[in-house]
């Protein structure tokens, strides 16, 4: 009985070394493939590695000084405007020709840790090298002048946000709007080293290459007076006349209001004036004509006489701006010298004398 205690022992113990033992080879076996690979890396550039934009992973150092030559034979400069359009510039146009220092290639490639290549599947290696570029400046001058960015004909003026009143959005902020106009020799100065560094992509938004209005949206001071201003222009006056109203709100005293630098607010009074006076020519009945049906079946005209609504103008005009500067929406009658008996045709009503002096 002990005995077979002893042999399953032993068989266990067999079993644990030969699974340790195959585990181990399994790691050596990984670990001999890595160091091959990294050996490998000793002699070429790792996964995920560029210079100046020129993919070279896994090349050796005599294909990645072809391939970046082969890139730079074949130049392009991609330009992208506001507008999201794209313009070409090709080396070829203007007899563009790269040199290399090869020996800062070698650099690159020696500078590689050979056990590291493992991280580098998912790390990107980008290297940038000094180039040498000849090319023909007269041509690429005229090559850039050329661009349709470059075309006065189709660059909109850069505008400033400003304060604005419509029925359909009320007071409001209107954004400004960048244009495209182009700084023209900040603009040919980029092109010029982006083709002498093998830049490939340059956007005229990223370098800030537009003329840019003075005052945007998110303006402080602009923002100041809008909320200044907000109050007062969200106030409504609406007038009464029987079955008439008019309604006197920012649509129409908009352009009335104005905020001076320090920021206090006025009123143009001879614009509110002119509005008093139109109202009262629209509404006054007083010293107009108006016809009446006698009792004996006649109908007469009467020209004269102060009988009628008639509108005290200088007090009326007052009274708006008082509510205007205090921000008190109401309704109101106008403050009036004389008054009648109706608002509606006749103002004199349906009772009255009659007195026939002839």
């Amino acid at each position: 009985m002990y005995m077979e205690q002893g042999e399953n022992e032993m068989k266990k113990c067999d079993k644990k070394v030969k699974i340790l033992a195959g585990l181990c080879g399994a790691a050596a076996a990984v670990i001999c493939a890595y160091a091959a690979a990294g050996l490998y890396y000793n002699t070429h550039f790792f996964p995920h590695t560029s210079v100046n934009s020129t993919d070279i992973s896994g090349m050796t150092l005599n294909k990645a000084k072809a391939a970046i030559q082969e890139e730079s034979d074949h130049y392009e400069l991609h330009i992208h405007t506001r507008e999201n359009q794209e313009e070409i510039i090709y080396g070829t146009e203007f007899a563009l020709l790269y040199e290399y220092d090869d020996n800062v290639l070698t650099e690159f490639l020696t500078s590689q840790k050979f056990w590291e290549w493992g991280l580098h599947i998912f790390e990107a290696s980008k290297y940038e090298m000094p180039v040498l570029a000849a090319y023909d400046d007269e041509r690429l001058e005229e090559l850039t002048s050329a661009l349709s960015c470059m075309d006065s004909r189709n660059m909109i003026k850069p505008e400033n946000a400003y304060l604005s009143y419509d029925a359909a959005e009320g007071f409001h902020i209107v954004p400004e709007v960048g244009g495209s106009v182009v700084r023209v020799s900040d603009f040919k100065k980029q092109v010029r080293e982006a083709v002498e560094n093998a830049v490939t992509d340059l956007s005229l938004e990223e370098l800030n290459l537009y003329e840019a209005p003075e005052i945007c949206q998110d303006n402080e001071e602009l923002n100041t007076e809008y909320n200044l201003l907000k109050p007062y222009l969200e106030t409504k006056i609406v007038y009464r006349f029987g079955d008439k109203s008019e309604t006197l709100d920012a649509g129409t005293f908009y352009e009335w209001i104005s905020v001076d630098k320090r920021n206090k607010v006025s009123i143009d009074e001879e614009k509110i004036k002119e509005y008093v006076g139109n109202m009262a020519r629209e509404y006054n009945t007083a010293y107009s004509q108006r016809t009446l049906e006698t009792s004996y079946g006649e109908t007469v005209t009467i020209n004269t006489g102060p009988y009628g609504w008639l509108i005290n103008q200088p007090e009326e005009a007052a009274a708006v701006k008082e509510a205007l500067l205090s921000c008190e929406s109401q309704d109101r009658e106008p403050v009036y010298y004389t008054t009648a008996a109706s608002h509606d045709e006749p103002d004199y009503g349906d009772t009255y004398v009659e007195i026939n002096l002839s």
